[in-house]
């Protein structure tokens, strides 16, 4: 009997491109490079890192090896992150997600998302197909 695959763990790293430059007091989403192609995946800043920016901790399905990550520069000069790592990437399955209350979001115009909390019924289980923020 094969035993299951490890979750995958990484660093999520700016690809080989033309420099990148986080203005000055902003924040910005880069496309980053990981190691693994798909699954779903939590985004967090590196353990005791002393870098001049921020990570956000994202929730995301890696596409084609890459991971959007909002990175954020409270500094009053510019920033260029290099190739190097900037975020951990951990993989999640919905089962490590799962909580007591889901995110709804409804459109309710054009270019407005209303966002709002519901408590979960007990007697349901979510999938992908199912789940209005997997759905979407």
């Amino acid at each position: 009997m094969k035993s299951p695959e490890p979750a995958y763990q990484g660093v999520a790293k700016v690809p080989r491109q033309s420099p990148i430059t986080i203005p000055p007091l902003s924040e910005m989403v880069l496309w980053l490079q990981v190691s693994a192609d798909q699954s779903n995946v939590f985004v967090e800043p590196l353990p005791n890192s002393d870098s001049e920016w921020y990570v956000g901790r994202t929730l995301t399905r890696l596409s084609g090896g890459r991971v959007p990550c909002r990175v954020c520069n409270p500094n009053p000069y510019p920033v260029e992150p290099q190739r190097q790592p900037l975020a951990q990437v951990s993989e999640v399955t919905l089962s490590d997600i799962k909580g007591e209350q889901e995110l709804v979001l409804d459109s309710v115009a054009p270019n407005i998302i209303e966002v709002a909390m519901r408590r979960l019924r007990t007697d349901l289980t979510a999938d992908e197909e199912s789940h209005p923020v997997l759905s979407l």
